[in-house]
């Protein structure tokens, strides 16, 4: 039964059941068989020929591909012989031994074109919607593969994005020989790590970027002990929910990388994260721009890509507004999150 799956086991199905309906009505409503025998006998013909276009489906199929013709011939010789005579014994029982008043060779003549031609339909609908399946299947696999390979793409771009990032500002506190560098280092292990092994799939656990956000925030705080305006408020979270990975995390990056915040006194990154009661992930970051940024959009390969990826991951269930404004961006994102368990 391994061809008989899917649409095309219901097509198979559909379509002698519809044969079955049609020889009952000829035989009950047109020549006045009682409904009983009527079933019987449409039943029994129904499945005489439903199981010889089986065959033909299940065993003849790959006989065709390997041209075995003689073999086929001499099978379609038995088993068309094999519907005739169950026809004609269920006809003569319907109709009271009318068929001992005819020729057997009219009899053949009046069948056997019919049963041909259900057959051949039948076979020919399986064979259609197995090709149909088979195409549809195949392009949703183009498809999966195309947003994987996209997605690939994306991330392949940000991670080497943040990366230099980071290392630039692990550089420069080591130049200032601070006894705190062997730390920073370990946290960029622990976000590397992260990247290489949590990263892989479509999803991550929500703590683990969380996490991620943490180590980000220490490695900035560490390079400016003296800048206060550095915060990252957090609530509400499941340890279950699951998010698309490096979003929030390169978000962040990306905030770091335009805020004067390290520079100026009264710079700033402030960001939020918390979780509401329908699993809706709210993150807002604000936060003080550089001079060369305060008169266009505070954008750059890291935030066109996470787009990107929201879009290909969760289509119609985020939501991602920007403002630059008055030298301040604001960034507000809402993510619909899904449990390890969904």
């Amino acid at each position: 039964m391994k061809y008989f799956e899917g649409y095309n086991r219901t097509t198979f199905a559909g379509f002698w059941g519809l044969v079955f309906i049609a020889t009952v009505f000829s035989f009950f409503a047109e020549d006045g068989v009682p409904l009983g025998q009527s079933l019987i006998g449409s039943g029994l013909i129904t499945a005489v020929l439903c199981g010889i276009a089986y065959v033909y489906i299940q065993y003849f199929i790959p006989l065709f591909r390997k041209k075995q013709w003689l073999l086929i011939g001499l099978a379609t010789v038995v088993l068309f012989t094999i519907s005739l005579v169950a026809e004609y014994i269920v006809v003569n029982w319907l109709y009271g031994g009318i068929l001992d008043y005819y020729p057997l060779w009219q009899f053949i003549l009046s069948c056997l074109p019919v049963n041909l031609f259900l057959i051949v339909v039948s076979v020919l609908l399986f064979l259609y919607g197995k090709g149909w399946m088979k195409a549809v299947q195949d392009k949703a696999d183009l498809r999966s593969e195309k947003l994987s390979t996209e997605l690939n793409l994306l991330k392949a771009q940000i991670n080497p994005h943040f990366l230099f990032n980071t290392l630039n500002n692990i550089y420069y506190y080591a130049s200032t020989q601070h006894p705190d560098t062997p730390e920073m280092i370990e946290k960029l292990s622990n976000i590397l790590r992260y990247i290489v092994y949590d990263c892989k799939a479509e999803r991550t656990l929500l703590k683990r970027e969380i996490e991620s956000l943490e180590n980000l925030f220490s490695l900035y705080q560490m390079k400016n002990d003296e800048q206060k305006s550095i915060t990252f408020e957090k609530s509400n979270f499941n340890s279950n929910l699951q998010v698309a990975p490096l979003v929030l995390l390169n978000l962040l990056e990306n905030a770091f990388k335009h805020s004067d915040a390290l520079l100026n006194e009264e710079g700033f990154i402030k960001v939020n994260a918390n979780v509401d009661e329908e699993d809706i992930l709210h993150f807002q970051i604000s936060n003080s721009v550089k001079k060369s940024h305060s008169k266009k959009n505070q954008s750059g390969i890291g935030q066109n890509n996470i787009r990107k990826q929201l879009d290909l991951i969760y289509k119609d269930k985020y939501d991602l507004k920007t403002e630059l404004s008055e030298g301040v961006f604001n960034l507000n994102l809402e993510i619909q999150l899904d449990t390890k368990d969904g």
